[in-house]
């Protein structure tokens, strides 16, 4: 029989982590820590409402779970951390030393404030970017949303789509690196890449590294900085090729099974300001996209990302702008200065289009390996950028090397 399930976590507090603490910090302080702990995470009802007349007639029977004081405090911070509350977190985080029972403990919450300095340092510079767009996709297949030639990412038998573009059919991988660095990609002379385990703001974060032409090996990581990093998870970075923009994803303030990818202007160098105000720095880094419809470009959102050739790649193209036009004048809630100019580009979307239809009746395609890329999922936005689905390519057998 179902149950009504009541979670609740009781603070333990040692003798000896009273005194510690009565010689760190002020008591009100951490009694004000507690009861915003003990509200915010220390009493939850994971029962759903339709249970409720079932659970008056049995009684429920609590799952007690013991928690320190320490710990209480290091999830608080983490909390805090998330928020960009960074003095607040290693306040937390002091406290919780204080109240350490045992050297470990001890050493991780010392790691814990470094972290946090580290963090705070990356986030109070803040590159000056302008958003472009962004959308939320799938976890699943976010990266078929990138703008790489079609069959670029291969499937990979229970496990994740690869990025790989050679020709063969089994790769071997290292399997710590294959955890701990993820989503390289090599532009030039510049790597990119995410990791979890070099100092960042958190999750993975997003870093690149430069080759090293003299001493023929790649330079020290560089993290990336906010807010192309955040809290949450930050990666696959990539320049369009035709240095329009800069793209990456995240799964910040998204679901566990959705990533939104974000577009950039891009610039080849970044200017920094200082910014230290958390609710500053949570609304910056949501890249909310410019509303300037005259932004817009249309030939690189849907037109050179998409990597097709000929006849059919043209066609393609100028059907994929027209549909993104058509839908952003329908939805359009602008001004009438804005609208104008929409329906300006999408008679002149049409008028293209058609030629390249014209085209096609009197000379034909010239190949027919396109034409089935037409009708490729396209996903239109209210930003200036337009996401189109790629294929997968072929399955590739991945072997895992123990390091």
């Amino acid at each position: 029989m179902s149950r009504k399930l009541s979670v609740v976590f009781f603070l333990t507090l040692s003798a000896i982590g009273a005194q510690a603490f009565a010689q760190t910090a002020d008591r009100s302080h951490l009694d004000s820590l507690w009861r915003s702990a003990l509200r915010e995470r220390l009493v939850i009802d994971a029962a759903a409402p339709e249970m409720e007349k079932e659970a008056e007639e049995e009684p429920a029977e609590p799952v007690v779970i013991s928690v320190s004081a320490s710990d209480s405090l290091r999830l608080l911070a983490g909390d805090y951390m998330d928020a960009y509350h960074y003095e607040e977190a290693a306040s937390a985080l002091r406290m919780a030393y204080a109240l350490c029972e045992t050297e470990q403990e001890q050493r991780e919450v010392a790691e814990a404030l470094k972290g946090c300095s580290v963090a705070q340092k990356i986030a109070g510079m803040v590159a000056q970017v302008v958003p472009v767009d962004r959308h939320t996709f799938s976890a699943d297949e976010f990266f078929l949303y990138y703008p790489f030639p079609d069959g670029s990412w291969r499937e990979v038998e229970n496990a994740p789509a690869i990025f790989y573009q050679g020709g063969e059919e089994e790769i071997y991988i290292s399997r710590e690196s294959a955890v701990s660095q993820i989503y390289t990609l090599v532009e030039g002379n510049r790597m990119y890449f995410s990791s979890k385990t070099l100092p960042g703001l958190g999750g993975y974060d997003l870093f690149y590294s430069d080759w090293n032409e003299e001493q023929g090996e790649w330079d020290e990581p560089v993290n990336m900085g906010f807010p192309f990093n955040s809290p949450a998870d930050d990666m696959l970075f990539m320049n369009t090729p035709d240095g329009k923009y800069s793209i990456f994803s995240s799964n910040r303030f998204e679901n566990a099974d959705s990533v939104s990818i974000y577009v950039l202007e891009h610039v080849t160098e970044f200017s920094y300001v200082r910014e230290h105000d958390p609710e500053r720095l949570l609304e910056i880094s949501r890249l909310r996209p410019s509303s300037d419809f005259g932004k817009i470009d249309i030939s690189s959102a849907a037109g050179e990302s998409l990597q097709a050739e000929g006849k059919t790649g043209e066609y393609i193209e100028k059907s994929a702008v027209v549909r993104s036009l058509r839908e952003r004048l329908e939805n359009y809630e602008g001004n009438a200065e804005g609208r104008e100019m929409l329906r300006e580009q999408l008679l002149l979307a049409e008028e293209e289009l058609t030629a390249v239809e014209n085209d096609f009746l009197r000379n034909g395609a010239g190949d027919e390996s396109g034409r089935s890329e037409v009708e490729r999922k396209v996903v239109v936005t209210d930003g200036a950028y337009t996401f189109i689905r790629k294929n997968l390519g072929p399955k590739i057998k991945v072997v895992y090397i123990e390091d």
